[in-house]
Formats: structure tokens, sequence, C-alpha cells
């Protein structure tokens, strides 16, 4: 039987437990939402936990930063989330096993085409009004100016450009038709 922690060919076992130790006992102001997570009396704490996981995996592999591995792990965690599971928030570990269990279940090639799609989804979604206002306060907040808006949207893509890397790394013969 092959590991629950290979993926797409890749054992990251390793790199799943080193990564689990860092974030597992974070330092107090790191921790806000791990604790939020920990409260058991919390009705969205697996909300809490599952933001907490994927705050400290995906800035990682933000635009091209990250190994692989790091890829994969993050893509791993994504496509469960993208899933929305109600879990009972148990601890991260528990978590990130749930996400191999789930990705192995629907198959990787399943899971990149999820996370294809979602980046399609966002891409030509039609905009309502509480994105025109976001729109507006972030023109603002730039001074109106065209360069920093750029940079910024420039920035911003990098998000979605990890998400098809992330995509690719579990199906590299996927394709994503934007029309």
């Amino acid at each position: 039987m092959t590991d629950i922690y290979t993926v797409a060919g890749r054992n990251i076992r390793r790199l799943t437990a080193q990564w689990l130790s860092e974030i597992e006992n974070p330092a107090p102001s790191r921790s806000t939402l791990l604790d939020y997570a920990n409260h058991e009396d919390d009705p969205d704490r697996n909300f809490f936990g599952a933001s907490y996981v994927m705050q400290n995996i995906a800035p990682r592999v933000w635009g091209e930063d990250g190994s692989d591995d790091e890829l994969l792990l993050f893509a791993v965690i994504m496509s469960y989330g993208l899933a929305r599971p109600e879990p009972e928030w148990k601890d991260c570990a528990t978590y990130v096993k749930e996400a191999f269990e789930y990705v192995h279940g629907i198959g990787e090639k399943e899971a990149a085409r999820r996370i294809r799609e979602r980046v399609m989804r966002e891409a030509t979604r039609e905009r309502d009004h509480a994105d025109q206002m976001v729109e507006e306060l972030r023109r603002s907040s730039l001074k109106n100016d065209p360069g920093r808006i750029a940079a910024h949207e420039r920035e911003l893509a990098k998000g979605n450009h990890r998400d098809l890397r992330a995509a690719k790394a579990l199906d590299p013969d996927g394709e994503i038709d934007f029309w």
C-alpha cells in the first residue's frame, strides 16, 4: 500500500511532519486562529483551524516560491479546503491527514481539476456591488496611482498563479480553458 503522504508520485511525509512540527506549537503572536480552533465551545472552530493551516502553507508557495513538495502539500490542503469539510477540529495533524485522505479519495486529477475550476470561476465571475466597493477602497488606499494599482494587481495575480501551479503539480497533463 502506498504511504498516505505520497501524492503525484512523491512521498512528502518528511516535509509534512517537519511543517506540522513548526505550526502546531506557534509563538503566541502567531497562534490566534489556532487558539480559536482549540476552544471546544466555539461553533466556528473548524473554520478557524482550517484557516490557520492554510495561512501557514499558502505563503510558502506564493508566486514562484516554494519547493515542489511544498507546492504539493499546498495543493492537498487547498483541495480539501475547497470541499468545505465540516469535520470536528482536533488538531493540525489530523486535519492534514484528512486532507490527504480526501485527495486520495477523489483522485489527484479530480483534485487538480477542482482547483483549476475554482481559479476559472473566480476569474470569470460577474462582479457585484460589494466587489465594486472593495475595488474603490483598494484604489483609494493606493491613492488612485495607476502604477501602485498595477503593482498591487500583479501581486494579487500571484495567488492564481500559485493555485494553477499547484493543480499542475497534481496533474501535469491537466488543462484549463477559460473560454
